[in-house]
């Protein structure tokens, strides 16, 4: 599952909570916390296809940085940018979402998040199809404009928004094209995810030894496999469809959830 949607606009964590929940419907508290630190510790296998995929860019950012690069340079700096602001943001966003758990309530509120973001892809390509403007790459993208998709991206922290959706959105808005903001989000991703792994790791060292074991690394192993061909998967679909079909889908799965959350046994 986490290999399958963590590329696609979707909410991966929405659908890996809904997995466990279909899987084991009773789970008891402590166990739901640790399900959230598995979640994080598998994104391992995604960050990994990243860095693969993008590999030319992460070698030009090391150029950049050894100073024998100058866009690889102002590429780093930009992302750099995009995520200090997303820091800010988590901060300043993250004590408003405190009281939501893995029970009713966050699901209700999961299927919210996932019909407001499909019915955003809807207005998006109606704002791309009427906007009269000059589209930027990532080479003439404006710090200020990565600081904007850097903000944008704390979004994700209301389940069922997507934070690969809301940063690909913001890109878009600022002027870059469909396939330079998916490009931006990703490289922005893959380091967000590398953070959130190092930091869930560092906080509860301990309990992220006890989660390290055979199935652990088969699930880290899975999302790589299944992340690479979803990657692929996924650019093929956008240069003939975009992103509508994704929007038809959050607006179906939302209002299931919804349905089914509200629709007593």
């Amino acid at each position: 599952v986490q290999g399958v949607t963590e590329f696609l606009p979707v909410s991966s964590s929405c659908h890996m909570l809904l997995a466990n929940r279909l899987l084991f419907p009773n789970i008891p508290s402590d166990g739901a916390s640790a399900i959230v630190r598995y979640i994080i510790w598998i994104n391992l296998g995604t960050i990994l296809v990243l860095l693969g995929y993008y590999r030319k860019d992460w070698l030009r950012i090391g150029r950049g940085l050894a100073g024998r690069d100058t866009d690889g340079l102002n590429l780093c700096i930009k992302l750099l940018c995009s995520l200090l602001a997303s820091c800010v943001a988590v901060c300043i966003v993250k004590p408003l979402t405190s009281w939501l758990t893995i029970d009713q309530t966050s699901y209700t509120i999961m299927g919210c998040g996932l019909l407001l973001g499909g019915i955003a892809i809807f207005l998006m390509e109606r704002f791309q199809k009427y906007a009269i403007r000059r589209p930027i790459t990532l080479d003439t993208l404006a710090r200020r404009q990565a600081i904007f998709i850097g903000l944008c991206q704390a979004f994700a922290l209301c389940p069922g928004v997507s934070r690969s959706l809301s940063t690909i959105l913001a890109g878009i808005f600022v002027g870059l094209t469909l396939s330079e903001a998916i490009h931006f989000s990703f490289l922005l991703g893959c380091i967000t995810a590398s953070a959130q792994v190092a930091v869930s790791t560092l906080s509860h060292f301990q309990q992220s030894l006890e989660l390290l074991s055979l199935s652990a690394l088969c699930g880290v192993l899975t999302a790589f496999v299944v992340g690479s061909c979803t990657i692929r998967f996924l650019f093929r679909l956008l240069q003939t469809k975009g992103l509508i079909p994704f929007g038809y889908y959050r607006i179906a799965l939302g209002c299931l959830l919804l349905f089914m959350i509200n629709t007593p046994a």
